[in-house]
């Protein structure tokens, strides 16, 4: 949740209150590409790009690994 908080942070969406599978979202879509694999932020970094990771667009993960944050939007 430590990564969520940041993505909602940076987002200006408040704080994460969880995260959903996308499981359900076609492969055929534009959002097919994983962007960031093993991000470690601690929590207090004001955006991603401030969180180790193993690049932009490097993974070792597939499709089906991918998650989406829900924020509070406060």
């Amino acid at each position: 949740m430590a990564d969520a908080n940041v993505v909602c942070r940076q987002l200006g969406l408040g704080t994460a209150t969880g995260l959903i599978t996308l499981t359900n979202v076609p492969k055929t879509s534009a959002s097919n590409q994983i962007w960031l694999d093993d991000v470690g932020c601690v929590g207090t970094e004001a955006n991603l790009t401030a969180c180790p990771s193993r690049g932009w667009g490097v993974h070792n993960c597939a499709f089906k690994d991918n998650i989406g944050v829900v924020c509070s939007g406060q």
